[in-house]
């Protein structure tokens, strides 16, 4: 394992996501400190790339479509 971690961090929560977690999924969305935690990193070996999670992205989807759905109602 190479000492220096490229992970996707969500921007609106903050949770990253941890693609070599072992547990039932094949990816976890966790927060920094388990990620250090269990990968034993130093935070100045992580490298980290704004996206959103999942959960986060239905969020904003929802969001956008009630949006469209109460600008379209008006006359």
């Amino acid at each position: 394992m190479s000492d220096f971690h490229f992970v996707f961090s969500c921007a609106v929560c903050r949770k990253v996501r941890d693609d070599q977690w072992d547990g039932a999924n094949n990816q976890e969305w966790c927060t920094l400190v388990d990620f250090l935690r269990r990968h034993q990193a130093f935070a100045d070996n992580v490298h980290l790339s704004e996206c959103y999670c999942p959960e986060c992205a239905l969020s904003y989807d929802r969001l956008v479509h009630y949006g469209q759905a109460a600008f379209d109602g008006l006359p």
